[in-house]
């Protein structure tokens, strides 16, 4: 009896429910309102790069039902039900999926359409997010810099060079921070016929040597720098990440046991004898205090996606300037501290107002992760920005252009 009953109550339901003709006219375009309606939800979420508004899905879902019921009565029932050229459906269907399928692949192997607006945006992002490690050239350009000039591979891990003229040559020294922006303080140079050498070495005050070691590891480099290249360099650029070498962590660091505290005191006396090293073989000092580093990898805030090759990274946790202000705070004051040294400040470029800057006047990141500088949107920022004024030959009454500040000596 009680299997009797249960067959009973499926068919009353299948004979009153299932049966009711508004179920029935869903059942019968409910392909057609699948084909449609994963393409208008999801599309349309990708192009606002968040979830759209329930009432909007809800129209979303009414259009669904609209161009279902058109797809059913003017394509699916011809199709199914059609009398005439009964016999050419199945070639016509063979032929237009053989199409499809043979553009789709066409479409994989050339990695999209290469005049597809989203294509174009897409390269020219991941152009600019490109960073130091996507240099696969710069093995090469380190072991030619280093024949050319003779420097012995254990001081001089890396060495990159850019010829654009007969003589006059500008100096970067220091850590990843100084090879970020080369390419595109190099390219600038070559404006005036200007070289730039970049030497990333373990013997700047980045490296926590006691004070005697680095001194006999400093005079030992500075003579091979003098004997070989000196002439032509008369200024030379410190760029470095003043906050990580001075306290051994950061924001996106943890402390470090391979790195020593060195303090203030301690950082301080390593960058002021190397700055005296260089002004006794007759260079001019620069240091370039570092730019905001960031809470987490840029590249977790920027999403290339179809149609919407930018993510609204605005609505991510912005980078305050007072909160940068605090973070270097100790590494700024060393930097006052310092003499016989231009010390050019960056962070007015990067922060022009209460928040720092992610990406350029064109909408380009400025970082390739959370600290380094995209090599070319990045670098072309801190060249246009902060360095034009000290790179490109100036009058003697040049004045500075407002986005850094100078202290002479």
């Amino acid at each position: 009896m009680a299997g009797f009953g249960k067959q009973l109550h499926i068919g009353w339901l299948n004979r009153r429910l299932l049966s009711w003709r508004p179920v029935v006219a869903v059942g019968l375009i409910s392909y057609p309102l699948y084909l449609w309606h994963w393409p208008l939800l999801s599309y349309t979420r990708i192009i606002l790069g968040e979830m759209p508004h329930r009432d909007f899905r809800i129209i979303l879902v009414l259009v669904a039902f609209v161009l279902a019921t058109l797809t059913y009565f003017c394509v699916e029932r011809p199709i199914r039900f059609g009398r005439r050229v009964r016999g050419s459906k199945t070639i016509a269907l063979l032929v237009l999926l053989t199409t499809l399928g043979g553009a789709g692949g066409w479409v994989y192997v050339q990695k999209g359409i290469e005049t597809r607006g989203n294509v174009v945006e897409k390269r020219r992002i991941s152009k600019a997010l490109e960073g130091i490690w996507e240099d696969s050239d710069w093995a090469h350009r380190t072991r030619d810099c280093r024949e050319k000039f003779n420097l012995p591979p254990e001081n001089i891990p890396q060495c990159l060079y850019h010829a654009s003229g007969p003589r006059t040559t500008i100096l970067l020294i220091g850590d990843s921070h100084a090879h970020s922006p080369f390419d595109a303080i190099a390219e600038y140079n070559a404006k005036f016929n200007i070289n730039t050498l970049f030497l990333h070495t373990l013997w700047t005050p980045i490296v926590s040597l006691d004070l005697e070691h680095q001194k006999a590891h400093l005079d030992s480099v500075l003579n091979l720098i003098k004997q070989n290249i000196s002439q032509d360099i008369s200024k030379v650029f410190i760029i470095e990440r003043g906050v990580l070498n001075l306290e051994a962590k950061d924001i996106d660091f943890p402390p470090s046991h391979n790195r020593t505290l060195l303090g203030e005191d301690g950082y301080y006396e390593k960058m002021q004898y190397f700055v005296d090293l260089l002004r006794k073989v007759g260079k001019e000092v620069f240091i370039v205090s570092e730019n905001p580093v960031l809470y987490t990898d840029i590249r977790n805030l920027i999403h290339i996606q179809p149609f919407r090759p930018i993510k609204n990274i605005k609505k991510r946790k912005p980078v305050y300037k007072s909160d940068v202000l605090k973070n270097q705070e100790k590494y700024l004051n060393v930097l006052k501290r310092i003499q016989g040294a231009t010390i050019i400040y960056s962070l007015d470029a990067f922060c022009p107002t209460e928040t720092c800057l992610l990406t350029d006047e064109n909408g380009l990141p400025l970082y390739a992760d959370d600290d380094h500088l995209s090599r070319w949107a990045g670098g072309r920022f801190l060249v246009d920005h902060v360095l034009k004024p000290y790179l490109a030959p100036k009058p003697a009454d040049a004045t500075d252009d407002g986005t850094s500040h100078r202290k002479e000596e």
